[in-house]
């Protein structure tokens, strides 16, 4: 499974839908709220052995799969993306 793969799969679970593409909007289309961005946030720390500092935390990097893979990318927690 890549990380595309592994971040759709606990979006899958934790909203119960699989009719979003990457690069819908989690927020805008209601499927993270607050409190689900924060569980999101954990899960990407624990899963990609990363720390988010609070300027990392905004809805432009949190929003679509497309904005997590590339902030990802940008803390090199992803050196290349399948």
């Amino acid at each position: 499974m890549n990380e595309r793969e592994i971040i759709r799969d606990f979006l899958v679970q934790k909203v119960g839908t699989t009719t979003f593409s990457d690069s819908d909007s989690l927020i805008q289309n209601k499927l993270l709220d607050s409190l689900s961005v924060m569980e999101f946030v954990s899960f990407l720390e624990e899963q990609f052995e990363i720390s988010f500092e609070s300027d990392d935390m905004v809805p432009e990097n949190l929003d679509s799969i497309d904005s997590v893979i590339n902030l990802l990318i940008s803390k090199n927690a992803l050196v290349e993306v399948d």
